[in-house]
């Protein structure tokens, strides 16, 4: 029931590809996703033969019967938050993302918590090929917030940013708060956005 240990990753050039992935997860227990912390120049996402390569911070355990008394256990854990920002740490915007061929960045959680908080900043972001930013929930928790700051966007080819609830119930939270702005952060624009 622990959680999942936070990542940290700091390059002038990230490239992820051919399915690969940069996680932290935690199962069949109540911890939360570790935080996932991406201090880059430059980040490439591209898809591979079986998938999409991907960031995440995932708890995963609904549904799960951990103590074999016959009956799932409900957890209350959360997707953990997962940044993507400059070389210089916070506060400092990455100079490009590019993320194609159905590759993900997420924060997600498959029991009652939360979707953890997605902050991406770089100056320019382009998404295609259905790639997607997201944060979910798959029980009765609330999606998470994203905030995307940029100065340039495009998403092309059924790319995404979403925040939801994936769960049949009344109960189920709402799908948090999606913010796209400009690099000088609340209340700023960003200079070009296609969509």
């Amino acid at each position: 029931s622990g959680s999942g240990g936070d990542v940290s990753i700091t390059a002038k050039l990230l490239l992820i590809e051919n399915a690969s992935g940069v996680s932290s997860d935690t199962f069949l227990g109540s911890g939360v996703g570790g935080v996932l912390s991406l201090n880059v120049g430059t980040l490439t996402l591209k898809g591979g033969d079986v998938g999409g390569s991907s960031i995440r911070s995932t708890n995963a355990a609904s549904g799960t019967d951990v103590d074999l008394d016959g009956l799932p256990d409900v957890f209350n854990a959360a997707g953990g938050d997962v940044t993507i920002q400059g070389i210089n740490g916070a506060g400092s915007a990455a100079d490009t993302v590019i993320l194609s061929g159905g590759s993900r960045i997420r924060s997600e959680t498959q029991v009652s918590g939360d979707g953890g908080r997605v902050s991406l900043a770089a100056t320019s972001l382009n998404m295609d090929e259905a790639s997607a930013l997201t944060s979910e929930t798959f029980g009765i928790g609330r999606g998470g917030n994203i905030v995307v700051s940029v100065q340039i966007a495009s998403l092309s080819g059924g790319a995404t940013i979403a925040s939801r609830t994936v769960f049949a119930d009344q109960a189920a939270g709402a799908g948090g708060t999606i913010t796209v702005q400009g690099l000088n952060g609340e209340g700023s624009k960003a200079a070009s956005l296609t969509l």
